[in-house]
């Protein structure tokens, strides 16, 4: 913060906060252009990072030395500061960021409560304070928080402001009933996009994949009372045109009404258009955890990250053992199989060599393409997992995560040194393409995560509905597989006491033979969904499995978005005495970081369940 600014003739005073490494990074881009005098200047600059001295400086600008386009620039300047001529700067005097402050001195993050960007451009904002660009650092926690909380804002508004113009209008629809399953074709209307309204002609717009979408539509034959429907998006069109060859900009499995039903309410031919209103759901699981996670780093317990998160200062960093405290044996056993395992070559033995001394804590591991980082991270994160850590292995996306869980098991057969599990979080409905869900699967489908939750109550039925004989390395070892797995082989326990309605509580009773009751109950075709007090049972025993389930693991895959989920922060990682699972730390790793954004890599690291006990990170991904 600038205050008691004055400049008279050729002099300028001014008070100022700690000074910030913001630019210095840019230095190298010029250094061959600098002369002596102006390596000293920049070197006393950096004197002035320490952040309990106060200094005095003095600088004498040579003025004859501007050029006369410089000048007018630097008067330009003078004049908006105090004692110019021009208009002030309404942020002179004003604290960092303080339209964006929330409570506890904390920027705010708060899903719901954050500026939206037409407010920022409106005006109506005071003085946000647009940094100087300064390449890849944040000259604060408080501006870090601000740039990476209002970048997934704005991605957010974007996306939601571009669903709601399409759904502004109403589309002309075609209802499909006489196709294997109920199917809505919806043709275009012109409509308002972001970037200006477009022609007739120009109507291509792509809806977000997997996209459920509310209607209220009519039958136009009988002119009744409308007919609301629900369905998904389908990735192709199935073939469905008007007589003309118009194709319709989208097509929609119809989920809430089965085709029997529709055929009774709607009457009218297909070839027949409609004007229908759309109302699309948005999931904000994404955007939340974001925010979530700007939150938790600028929360103190995290302040061991803010030095990387500023990205300033790289030759204070301190180099870091991951490994300290574990027994020598220990450390030598895994050491050992980690070199052998694979005929490394220099590079790759370099950062084995590296990461028991890790710069920071965390460990940037780039190379291009097929040049052995996947390798690298399988054999680390096995050599951490031996020596008796937690490691969440991450990934943008989830062809990713399912990429490393096959990889991991074909090296799991080789790894009798040691007892090797791992687990995929990750919701299996959304590997199953909407048309080829069976009509029971699509009625379970609903859009987003239900109260924080990859894994609800409704990825268990799906499962059960689901072909016993779909592959997959993400359907062998996913959560909900291994919570049916472990329900038929009977090899765990977990009492707890359910309520019974009207009060009352019962005895405690084991939830896994709760469990064995639904499993038994839909494989005979006895299981009665519509009555709640026994499906509200059976879903309370599924969540105190599938939370055993995960605090029970050492070794999870899942992406970047889900790491923050509901049954991570509850269970993984937890105290020893709910689990009985030590817990020596968390290693993190993230595949193909380079690809994510900078808010998504750090929500698994800030996470609040384990982001102090977070021993070393590493990063791979090409930074082409």
């Amino acid at each position: 913060m600038i205050s008691g600014y004055t400049h008279q003739n050729a002099t300028i005073n001014f008070h100022a906060g700690r000074a910030t490494c913001s630019g210095f990074n840019l230095i190298s881009r010029c250094e061959s252009y600098l002369g002596e005098e102006e390596r000293e200047v920049i070197e006393v600059m950096r004197s002035f990072i320490q952040p309990k001295e106060r200094h005095e400086l003095k600088l004498h600008l040579k003025g004859y030395s501007l050029t006369p386009r410089a000048e007018e620039h630097l008067n330009n300047i003078k004049a908006r500061l105090p004692g110019g001529s021009g208009t002030l700067l309404p942020s002179i005097g004003q604290k960092e960021y303080a339209p964006f402050e929330g409570p506890g001195d904390l920027i705010k993050c708060n899903n719901g409560s954050m500026l939206r960007p037409a407010k920022l451009m409106s005006g109506e904002v005071p003085f946000p304070m647009v940094p100087l660009e300064s390449g890849t650092t944040f000259g604060s926690v408080r501006e870090a928080a601000v740039q990476l909380a209002y970048s997934a804002t704005i991605a957010d508004d974007e996306a939601r402001e571009a669903l709601r113009l399409w759904a502004a209008v109403p589309h002309d629809a075609d209802l499909h009933v006489d196709s294997q399953f109920p199917v809505l074709a919806i043709y275009f209307r012109q409509f308002d996009r972001l970037g200006g309204r477009r022609s007739d002609s120009d109507l291509m717009f792509k809806l977000p994949r997997d996209l459920n979408c509310g209607f209220v539509t009519y039958d136009p034959a009988s002119r009744q009372a409308p007919i609301k429907l629900e369905g998904f998006l389908l990735g192709t069109n199935p073939g469905i045109t008007k007589s003309g060859g118009q194709t319709p900009g989208a097509v929609f499995r119809i989920t809430s009404h089965t085709k029997e039903k529709l055929a009774q309410i709607y009457h009218c031919p297909s070839s027949r258009s409609f004007p229908t209103k759309c109302s699309p759901h948005y999931s904000s699981f994404t955007f939340g955890s974001q925010l979530e996670a700007v939150r938790m780093l600028q929360a103190t317990r995290n302040k061991k990250w803010w030095p990387v998160l500023l990205n300033q200062k790289h030759d204070d960093l301190k180099i870091e053992d991951p490994t300290l405290g574990i027994t020598s044996h220990q450390r030598e056993r895994a050491e050992k199989w980690l070199r052998n395992w694979k005929p490394w070559n220099p590079e790759q033995l370099a950062i084995i060599d590296s990461i028991t001394a890790v710069k920071g804590g965390l460990n940037l591991i780039m190379g291009p393409a097929a040049t052995g980082k996947t390798l690298l991270q399988r054999g680390i994160a096995i050599y951490f997992y031996s020596l008796g850590y937690h490691v969440a292995a991450l990934a943008p996306a989830n062809d990713n995560a399912n990429k490393l869980a096959k990889d991991l098991i074909d090296v799991k057969a080789e790894l009798d040194w040691i007892d090797f599990d791992f687990l995929r979080l990750f919701p299996g409905s959304r590997d199953i393409p909407v048309d080829e869900m069976s009509a029971q699967q699509a009625g379970f489908r609903k859009e987003g995560h239900h109260r924080g939750d990859v894994l609800p109550f409704k990825e268990m039925l799906n499962k059960l509905e689901e072909d016993p004989d779909a592959k997959g390395a993400h359907r062998t070892y996913g959560v909900v597989e291994s919570v049916i797995r472990h329900a038929e082989e009977k090899t765990l326990s977990l009492f707890k006491a359910f309520n019974e309605g009207d009060g009352e509580i019962s005895a405690k009773v084991n939830t896994w033979d709760v469990l064995r009751e639904l499993i038994a109950a839909w494989r005979a075709n006895e299981l009665d969904l519509d009555d709640s007090k026994q499906m509200d049972r059976f879903r309370l025993a599924y969540n105190g499995c599938k939370g055993q389930v995960i605090g029970l693991n050492r070794f999870m895959i899942t992406t970047t978005g889900n790491v923050r989920s509901r049954e991570m922060r509850e269970h993984w990682f937890c105290k020893q005495e709910e689990y009985g699972v030590p817990r020596r730390g968390v290693i993190v790793l993230v595949d193909e970081a380079a690809k994510d954004l900078e808010v998504n890599v750090w929500s698994g690291i800030v996470c609040e369940r384990w982001s102090e006990w977070v021993k070393g990170v590493f990063l791979f991904g090409d930074d082409k």
